[in-house]
């Protein structure tokens, strides 16, 4: 269980994490954790990758950020 404040971005359609696996993370409903599931795939976030999903690397984005202002970063 995090001690501090984690936030967790996963792509629904990565092939190499499976979804049980995340959500099970869901499940244990950790206080300090925060698990988001975006319509897409592995590397989401990287424009230089097939699977780049800008949308979801947007929300992504602006929901880290947010993190970090909240905690002091």
């Amino acid at each position: 269980e995090p001690k501090v404040p984690v936030i967790l971005h996963f792509g629904r359609h990565d092939h190499g994490i499976p979804m049980e696996g995340v959500e099970q993370v869901i499940t244990k409903d950790w206080p300090n954790a925060t698990v988001h599931v975006y319509e897409a795939g592995h590397g989401f976030n990287s424009d230089r990758r097939k699977d780049y999903h800008e949308p979801s690397a947007d929300l992504a984005k602006a929901r880290t950020l947010a993190l970090f202002h909240a905690n002091g970063g």
